[in-house]
């Protein structure tokens, strides 16, 4: 590229200082039609040069005069982007302190970054559910886009749309690998349903989308073990999946002694004895009453031989006495075994069995501590 542009150049050099050399003014004649230009070359070369000129200051101008517009635009574009992402952040931060009517005037009415709108509605319905406008609500919740309708099913629900709540998270959880946030939401409706049916169904996909605490896992097992008696107890746990099994034994336990099958729930509280789920045992005789767990007892004091300092052993026989409402047993252990350490998780426990043995103020020590003012 560089080669031609020079030739042409040297051309041209040429052709401008020949009419000097050899004496001649250099006359260049152009014809087109009807039309004849004639002129010297240096007349032609300063045409040529002012032309030049002119589009170079015509070119710059109209440079500067876009870049000024430009600007200017840029600026009211920035002011009304900074005032849009100024009413988002107050919205939002109006929503962590309780504000609702707050929360409606800025992220309702007020303008809102169009990528953010969305989530701007979804907020302003909840304000409104807490402020007992569910009308309202739903109207700002039809204004959220149809791709972001599943993560608001959970404010239907609460404004009385339960169906087209479940309608929305059904679908999500149908999917191969659902969006985890909708299988949540989907849980969490069925769980205030107590929908044990379609908790039933999806539990698979929970255990492996989800990751749920194991007080979300607690109020789903409630629901799965709240209703039916032994056998559907039973087929109900044996149709969870076996990682979820252990998690579930707890609640199902409960809810075999609950339903009177007494020997059913110490079979269980054995094996769990055997493979040193003391918490759970506890956990599970914790709402127990008037119960006959005489070779579970047993169980436990035969364990207690080999390890008479173990602390969750001799709390698995203080909750087993309470179970049987052998007080006296319990309040002995509890008096043993209570510390710093173990006493939030089982005072309550302990304070019952006092009051039952009228160590009322024993019982009343461990209520002030522990009860808040």
């Amino acid at each position: 590229m560089i080669k031609p542009i020079l030739a042409f150049l040297l051309a041209a050099l040429v052709l401008g200082v020949a009419p000097w050399v050899i004496g001649e003014k250099g006359y260049i004649l152009i014809a087109l039609d009807n039309w004849t230009i004639e002129g010297t070359i240096v007349s032609f070369a300063i045409m040529l040069l002012l032309a030049v000129s002119s589009v170079f200051i015509i070119y710059k101008l109209v440079r500067y005069l876009l870049s000024i517009y430009g600007s200017t635009r840029f600026r009211f574009t920035e002011r009304s982007q900074k005032k849009q992402l100024a009413n988002l952040q107050q919205g939002l931060w109006s929503t962590l302190n309780n504000d609702h009517s707050f929360v409606l005037k800025k992220l309702d009415s007020a303008a809102i970054p169009e990528q953010w709108q969305g989530i701007s509605y979804a907020f302003a319905a909840d304000a409104a559910l807490k402020s007992k406008q569910s009308a309202k609500a739903l109207a700002l919740l039809a204004k959220v886009p149809d791709e972001q309708q599943n993560y608001v099913a959970h404010l239907y629900a609460q404004s009385g749309e339960a169906q087209m709540a479940a309608d929305l998270l059904s679908i999500a959880a149908e999917q191969k690998k659902p969006d985890a946030l909708q299988l949540r939401l989907y849980s969490q409706l069925l769980v205030a349903q107590k929908d044990s049916e379609n908790l039933l169904n999806i539990l698979p996909k929970l255990a492996k989308f989800a990751d749920f605490t194991d007080q979300q896992w607690q109020s789903v097992w409630e629901v799965i073990f709240e209703h039916g008696d032994g056998q559907i107890l039973q087929q109900r746990f044996e149709q969870l999946p076996r990682n979820l099994k252990p998690l579930a034994e707890v609640q199902y336990c409960q809810a075999i002694l609950t339903n009177g099958e007494v020997a059913t729930g110490e079979k269980i509280l054995l094996k769990l004895l055997k493979k040193g789920h003391f918490e759970a045992i506890c956990q599970v005789l914790s709402t127990s009453q008037q119960l006959s767990l005489v070779s579970l007892q047993k169980a436990i004091q035969e364990q207690l031989k080999k390890q008479p300092e173990s602390t969750q052993l001799l709390l698995c026989l203080a909750y087993t006495a309470k179970a049987q409402n052998d007080a006296e047993l319990a309040s002995k252990v509890f008096k043993t075994v209570l510390n710093d350490e173990n006493s939030p998780r089982h005072w309550r426990a302990a304070a019952e069995c006092y009051a039952a043995q009228g160590l009322t103020e024993q019982a009343l020590v461990l209520y002030q501590r522990f009860t808040p003012v």
